[in-house]
Parts: C-alpha cells; sequence; structure tokens
C-alpha cells in the first residue's frame, strides 16, 4: 500500500516579501542569523523581532510566518483587524 504524502505548497520569493513587508507594517524587526534554531517570533523589553535562520528554505520561512502569527498573542496596537484580514486573504489567494 503507498502511503499518502503531505503535499506542501510552493511558494514565490514575491511571497516571502509580502508576509516580510506585513510584519515590517507591524513594527515587528527582521533578523537574520545562522545557527541551529528554528525562528520565530520573540519579544524584547518593548519591541517585537522576527528572527530566521537563514539556512532555512523560503517554504519553511512563510509557514513560520503563518504559525507564529497563529500561535502568539500579540497586542492589538500590532495585530491590527486591519493586519489580520490582510494576512487571512493573503492565505486564501495562496491555496
Amino acid at each position: 500500500m503507498k502511503s499518502k504524502k503531505h503535499k506542501t505548497k510552493d511558494y514565490s520569493e514575491q511571497d516571502l516579501n509580502i508576509l516580510v513587508e506585513i510584519l515590517r507594517q507591524m513594527n515587528i524587526e527582521l533578523k537574520y542569523d545562522r545557527g541551529n534554531f528554528r525562528g520565530g517570533l520573540y519579544r524584547h523589553d518593548d519591541s517585537w523581532n522576527f528572527y530566521f535562520n537563514r539556512k532555512t528554505e523560503l517554504n519553511e520561512k512563510i509557514e513560520l510566518i503563518f504559525s507564529e502569527l497563529n500561535s502568539k498573542n500579540l497586542p492589538e496596537e500590532i495585530y491590527t483587524p486591519e493586519i489580520r484580514k490582510r494576512i487571512e486573504i493573503f492565505k486564501e489567494q495562496l491555496f
């Protein structure tokens, strides 16, 4: 019996750029580094940072952004209803 493989969406660099622009509009600073870490959204003092591992592939970066925005309890002044709606519309367009 053949096993079913989970097919992931192939994202483009443009898809990542759209999400990065949304993060910037949320005043989330982007940081890129190398190392043995997954990356994600972190709060440091009064600011939010999104860390990316430079070795992470494009699809994984986009999935990480979606995952982190869904799992974090971001304050509404950062994750406004307008931004939340933009992300939902963007996700619908991708899938």
